[in-house]
């Protein structure tokens, strides 16, 4: 999977699945979009993004009001 960030913005511009990716999230039975979902979150603790997460925490509680 390879994930690239806007230079100078905190967003995510463009995520490319491997074909094997593809099939591995088929095989087990999740749909792509939550397997891109739960990687995206995997790379981004893995890189420190902590725009990301605080651009998730604001999501979440525009979303419950």
């Amino acid at each position: 999977m390879l994930v690239r960030k806007v230079r100078g913005q905190n967003k995510v511009s463009k995520i490319t699945l491997f074909p094997a990716e593809v099939a591995l999230a088929r095989k087990l039975g999740i749909p792509v979009e939550d397997y891109v979902r739960e990687a995206l979150l995997f790379i981004a603790k893995e890189r420190k993004w902590k725009w990301f997460f605080k651009n998730k925490e604001q999501n979440h509680e525009r979303r419950n009001c």
